[in-house]
């Protein structure tokens, strides 16, 4: 509710001594993802970078560079997919980042799909993997009972089918 993060101590995940507070745009961070060598933190109208610039006391510092307009649907939605971040934007498309250039990877028919749902809030993308040499984002949404996979080596979108589950035999 803040937008603050805040640094623990080394080794001491109880002692919190340096903060920073969003001051690059108004929206409220809702989620964080954590890079190499940078922080993705997503509201819900932008993202801001912020970069570890070694600075004494708060170290990560935002990135004058990066300019990121879309926020996220959805805070479980942002994920890392080929070490870039891929989640559900305020536009309900879907956007991937490499290099921070927001493209869009959705397609309109999948749009409208994701328009259709009563609800978009619940979406989670946390997972993402590699299969024979392609790299896949998982966004599923509970409440509309939907799941896609986006297949960032093709650059295709499928519906994931569902199980029921019924063992049969014995």
């Amino acid at each position: 509710n803040t937008s603050t993060i805040s640094l623990s101590e080394l080794e001491n995940g109880l002692v919190f001594d340096e903060s920073a507070q969003r001051n690059d745009t108004p929206d409220k961070w809702v989620k964080m993802l954590a890079r190499p060598k940078d922080i993705c933190l997503f509201g819900s109208e932008s993202t801001s970078i912020y970069y570890n610039a070694a600075n004494p006391g708060f170290v990560f510092i935002p990135n004058p560079s990066v300019s990121i307009p879309y926020g996220t649907a959805a805070p479980e939605s942002p994920a890392l997919l080929g070490g870039w971040p891929i989640w559900l934007a305020n536009d309900l498309t879907v956007r991937y980042a490499p290099g921070y250039s927001a493209t869009r990877v959705s397609n309109h028919a999948m749009e409208q799909q994701i328009a259709s749902y009563a609800s978009v809030l619940d979406a989670e993308g946390s997972t993402t993997y590699s299969a024979e040499g392609h790299q896949f984002y998982v966004l599923s949404f509970p409440s509309a009972g939907v799941t896609w996979v986006y297949d960032l080596t093709s650059g295709l979108w499928h519906k994931r089918g569902t199980w029921d589950g019924l063992e049969y035999g014995v």
